[in-house]
């Protein structure tokens, strides 16, 4: 009697799995229960010892409908490279962090950057989600789990404005898995979330923990970008040629596991085990070892915006910082209470910013937000932020006499 086997996703591209092998032949697949299912008329073609110039050929078709971009830095650029082997990898990564296209302003091509890669995933022009706002994370969550019911692939959240901040995002990202009510029903479901996830934004902002879980392109248009003219439309162009990229990748893949599939920087880029191994690490080898002279663009680390410091793209922890630092000055290493807080930045209402009290004002109104400035509300803000090393500094606290907490600011390491 036949036992029933698990199957995980049908896909219709090849691909390599964790351990470097090239699946290629159509059916089941037993070590990733993917189903490949080809057309008759094609069988991928690997080369199963990649020469130089064949990975370097590889690498430029792989990279075609995205060779038109300028990207503000190398790790921008690596970034680009490493989501096109995400999206033709995605089914066999446990975990895979998001992608976030970033411009200085509208017209720089964000969105059809990822839809392009949508397109590769799904062979047909991909949908994208408006954004609801970070204020809105019921919507993000009730979004994913539509999705995974209805099998997407590919999730693209365009236009994010303002400081991105989702916990269900984080939570996805980092388990890969989100329960949440099914839509119009009263019963709960677990979705697994295997879709590559990308969002578009200007000058985008996140959070510290999406931060750690994103990797963030940031495109370069230069002077009025919407007067630029492209040969080609990238969507158009990965839809044409989704069959080349993908043998392509294989390609890559296949090389670099052939030269024993070498870390080039160690560290599993946050918790992306798998993606660092089939993502991350395959780009730093290739620009390495000068495999990668063919492209537009210098490579850096894919994951160089997710171990970038947290402080420079979270106006949270910046404020923090900030606090802390002006907290320091103003009690100079003493105890105090989260009503002389309040006190202090009363007395900063009628001074520069340039002076302590009016530097801890500012900082005080940017952590409070919209609450009421009470020693109770800024209790909050404190007991929010002890024992968390920011900008240097770190906020303890300890019971008071009447067993109102008192708090002190000390230089990590202290």
């Amino acid at each position: 009697m036949l036992m029933p086997r698990y199957l995980a996703a049908m896909i219709d591209l090849p691909l390599v799995t964790t351990s470097g092998r090239v699946v290629t032949k159509p059916g089941y697949d037993d070590e990733t229960h993917l189903y490949l299912e080809l057309p008759r008329e094609w069988q991928p073609c690997v080369p199963l010892n990649p020469s130089v110039s064949e990975v370097r050929a590889a690498l430029v078709t792989m990279m075609a409908p995205w060779s038109a971009y300028r990207f503000a830095d190398a790790d921008s650029a690596a970034g680009m490279v490493s989501a096109v082997v995400a999206a033709v990898c995605r089914p066999v990564l446990d975990l895979c962090p998001a992608y976030l296209f970033d411009a200085s302003q509208q017209g720089s091509g964000k969105t059809k950057a990822a839809c392009a890669l949508g397109a590769l995933i799904e062979g047909r022009r991909p949908a994208v989600t408006p954004f609801a706002g970070s204020s809105n994370d019921d919507e993000m969550r009730k979004r994913m789990v539509a999705g995974a019911a209805d099998g997407l692939l590919f999730h693209c959240t365009d236009n994010a404005t303002g400081h991105l901040k989702s916990s269900a995002l984080a939570a996805v990202l980092t388990t890969g898995r989100l329960t949440d009510r099914f839509l119009g029903q009263s019963r709960m479901v677990t979705a697994d979330i295997r879709a590559l996830i990308t969002l578009t934004g200007n000058n985008a902002s996140i959070d510290a923990d999406l931060q750690r879980r994103t990797v963030v392109p940031r495109i370069d248009a230069g002077i009025n970008p919407t007067h630029r003219a492209y040969a080609f439309c990238p969507v158009s162009e990965a839809l044409k040629q989704r069959r080349q990229i993908a043998e392509a990748v294989c390609c890559v893949l296949r090389a670099y596991f052939d030269a024993g599939a070498p870390d080039t920087i160690k560290g599993d880029a946050g918790g992306f085990a798998d993606w660092n191994r089939l993502c991350r690490q395959p780009v730093l080898w290739l620009a390495r070892e000068g495999l990668a002279d063919g492209l537009p663009w210098t490579l850096g680390d894919p994951a160089g915006s997710m171990l970038a410091d947290p402080a420079a793209g979270d106006p949270e922890i910046e404020a923090t910082g900030d606090l802390l630092r002006a907290l320091h000055e103003i009690a100079d290493g003493a105890v105090f209470t989260a009503a002389d807080v309040v006190k202090w930045a009363g007395m900063g209402q009628h001074a520069g910013e340039g002076s302590p009290f009016g530097a801890l004002r500012s900082a005080v109104l940017e952590c409070v937000g919209r609450a009421e400035l009470t020693a109770r509300s800024m209790g909050r803000v404190l007991m929010n932020r002890r024992d968390r090393p920011t900008g240097g500094w770190k906020l303890l606290t300890r019971a008071g006499h009447d067993n109102t907490k008192v708090w002190r600011v000390v230089a990590v390491g202290s």
